[in-house]
């Protein structure tokens, strides 16, 4: 058990799985930014837009499945690690038989939305049928996906995120090839996303099944394993989990549906393109919060708390870096990008919507991982309770500033992020620090280093960027390049300090030499 339990958190499997990610989401986010003008540019910004609203809606949906979902592996990874395996076969079982019950319930509501949906949104009137056949795939790739989520338990529960990152590399790759036969031979049309989206799903859930069949060999579906009283524990931790993304869907995921209700589907369509980088943030922080969340829940399991607090700091320091490094280089040449990104449209406009936008992030880069520690120590009422005020006060700030002032689209991005910036900022690493018995500010030295390097760093870069035409991505892309590398440096002297830098530099050198 010691052997294996050592092999699951190494930093060797930990340095494969960051690896393995950084390769997968990098490839993904190279398909996006190219499918993404291609899509617009071919389906018009309002009929696109539909599409990321779609998700958005799914993600209310599904709010509960998923907060099931992280819950169930967090249990079956504490009672894997406890070799309590008819416990972790229970509650993997249950979740299955929870998670079918949830889609067939979730079937109702879905069809409401595709039937009324031109009575609560504004829908082009020649692209009615064909973004309700969107919204009833995206939809059924959805139930496909909630219904077979179990099975992504088994990468997380052995620390083998390197199998999950070859997963996505390999559908990142099919929605591709998907995308360029269904518009290279096909009439235009919003529907084959819908398509591509479900036919990902059904690839992803093979790969998911396979995945647990060699990992989790011990793990097998029963109906006798289905048990009522793990299920009632599940539910427990669960709604409030599910009420904490509830609210945090309310908060950081609403504006782009406020966007199209209070001012039109035009708005709705420039705020789509602008939360592009803002999403590919989040998918980078999601996706190296990910490579340490399951060693964290191993310290749990073991009960080493100090070991936990170490892990949290190293991911608060990994990620910030590179994290805050990336939002400061794109915030700073944010106009050059969306001007030749989306030549049509008003680059510094959406440059000004994207920096108010992507602004929490600097502080979500350093204090994301922090969130799942609640979930991991099974603390999720009292944060879920406070993201869920914070998520209607964003709703009812927005409708009252719409209809007392009305100052248009900017309005819903500066409330929102003001508000993120409180809740991520200040509740969360408190919150955490009050769990976890140690100082207030604990949590908080990473934060100003990273927000200092990125202030002096985004001044410097804006300021020397007039001296350079940046016209073309080539030219884009090598200077941003550049100044990544940069800032990237910067930071890591910063944050880690000069001597643990040159020591891990040391350490790989000699890694590369022995190889």
């Amino acid at each position: 058990m010691a052997k294996d339990f050592n092999k699951n958190i190494s930093r060797k499997q930990m340095a494969i799985n960051m690896a393995a990610n950084i390769v997968s989401y990098s490839a993904n986010i190279i398909i996006s930014f190219i499918l993404t003008p291609f899509l617009i540019n071919t389906l018009g910004k309002e009929t696109y837009s539909f599409y990321p609203i779609a998700n958005t809606i799914v993600s209310y949906l599904s709010v509960l499945t998923n907060a099931m979902n992280s819950m169930a592996s967090r249990f079956v990874t504490v009672s894997i690690v406890k070799e309590e395996d008819e416990e972790a076969n229970k509650y993997f079982s249950s979740t299955f038989a929870a998670n079918l019950i949830l889609s067939g319930l979730l079937l109702i509501p879905m069809a409401l939305i595709v039937i009324l949906l031109d009575r609560f949104m504004e829908v082009p009137v020649n692209s009615e049928a064909a973004i309700k056949a969107l919204f009833v795939l995206v939809f059924s790739s959805a139930l496909i996906n909630i219904s077979s989520s179990v099975f992504g338990i088994a990468t997380f529960a052995k620390n083998r995120i390197d199998l999950r990152s070859l997963r996505e590399l390999v559908t990142a790759v099919l929605r591709l090839l998907l995308f360029f036969l269904l518009y290279r031979f096909l009439p235009p049309s919003i529907v084959y996303v819908g398509i591509v989206a479900l036919a990902v799903a059904t690839v992803n859930i093979l790969f998911q099944i396979f995945y647990t069949r060699t990992l989790l060999p011990d793990i097998r579906l029963s109906v006798a394993n289905i048990s009522l009283s793990h299920t009632k524990e599940l539910f427990k931790a669960s709604i409030w989990n599910a009420i904490n993304t509830f609210g945090n869907t309310l908060l950081a995921g609403l504006s782009m549906v406020l966007a199209n209700v209070f001012y039109g589907a035009s708005a709705s369509g420039s705020y789509s393109i602008v939360n592009t980088v803002p999403q590919f943030i989040n998918g980078v922080i999601v996706m190296l919060v990910g490579i340490f969340y399951p060693v964290i829940t191993y310290r749990y399991a073991a009960s080493d708390k100090s070991g936990m607090i170490k892990e949290i700091k190293t991911a608060q320091s990994v990620i910030g870096i590179l994290g805050c490094s990336i939002i400061t280089v794109f915030s700073a040449l944010a106009s050059e990008f969306f001007s030749i990104w989306t030549p049509g449209e008003n680059g510094n406009y959406l440059s000004f919507l994207s920096l108010i936008t992507i602004i929490p992030h600097l502080i979500i880069c350093c204090m994301w991982s922090l969130t799942n520690l609640n979930v991991v120590m099974n603390k999720v009422k009292i944060p879920a309770l406070y993201t869920l005020f914070s998520g209607m006060m964003n709703l009812l700030l927005s409708y009252l500033v719409y209809r007392i002032w009305s100052p248009g689209l900017i309005s819903l991005p500066i409330i929102s992020s003001s508000l993120q910036v409180i809740w991520i900022g200040i509740f969360i690493p408190l919150y955490a620090c009050r769990n976890l018995k140690v100082n207030k500010t604990t949590f908080y030295p990473v934060l100003i280093k990273a927000l200092t390097c990125s202030v002096i760093s985004f001044a410097i870069i804006a300021a020397g960027k007039k001296g350079f035409v940046l016209n073309s991505w080539l030219r884009l892309i090598s200077f941003g390049g550049l100044c990544g590398i940069v800032v990237l440096c910067f930071m890591a002297l910063v944050v880690f300090g000069p001597k643990e830098t040159v020591t891990s530099l040391q350490m790989i050198r000699n890694k590369i030499r022995k190889k």
